[in-house]
């Protein structure tokens, strides 16, 4: 069970990096980045728990940034 949510986590990194709209990309990989953060802690992997956190941070501050310079994201 627990090594589902490291898959799922990889499946929706690699369904990220697959697509061409960077809004998408970055929301999908926030998503994916929930998951290795669960991952990370439930393993006590706490590396992988801060990476993951941390890059959720930079993929809502890109978000954020697209936001405000090109008003609606679609």
């Amino acid at each position: 069970m627990i090594d589902m949510i490291g898959y799922i986590a990889l499946l929706l990194a690699l369904t990220a990096m697959m697509s061409k709209n960077i809004y998408r990309l970055r929301f999908i990989h926030i998503l994916s980045c929930c998951f290795y953060a669960v991952y990370g802690i439930v393993t006590y992997s706490y590396p992988v728990a801060v990476g993951a956190i941390l890059f959720c941070g930079i993929h809502i501050y890109h978000l954020l940034k697209l936001k405000i310079n090109y008003g609606n994201l679609k």
